[in-house]
């Protein structure tokens, strides 16, 4: 099923695109937030334990605490995107499947074609949604 004219994206890529919009937001946000505060609260940390004297010692401890902010934020994202990705897939799958069966039994309708049937979209108890 396309968009209203015949042209464009279906209804499931359209839906999986609106979810996706929702993920970057929600992932995006506390990434960079992180990224933001993290090395200020740190910096705050390492002052106040008297590590922050030496300069060698600084740099290297806080390059090291930069690469595994980065590292941990990515990869959490990135779990976080998969996972949030499939659940997309499954939803979108769930909802555009039985508007486009009933569009096309319409299409049918309007066509002639008198017999047109639509299968109860009831829950199915072994779904995965």
């Amino acid at each position: 099923m396309s968009a209203p004219g015949g042209s464009g994206p279906s209804l499931r890529v359209r839906i999986f695109g609106a979810m996706a919009l929702v993920v970057l937001a929600g992932a995006g946000t506390p990434m960079i937030v992180s990224l933001i505060v993290a090395p200020g609260v740190f910096y705050r940390h390492l002052q106040q334990a008297g590590v922050a004297q030496d300069p060698t010692v600084t740099t290297h401890v806080a390059d090291g605490f930069a690469l595994a902010t980065v590292v941990s934020t990515v990869v959490g994202v990135v779990i976080a995107g998969a996972v949030a990705a499939s659940m997309a897939v499954l939803v979108s799958r769930r909802i555009s499947t039985p508007i486009t069966t009933a569009a096309d039994a319409a299409g049918r309708l309007a066509s002639g074609t008198t017999p047109a049937t639509v299968d109860d979209p009831a829950w199915d108890p072994n779904s995965p949604i």
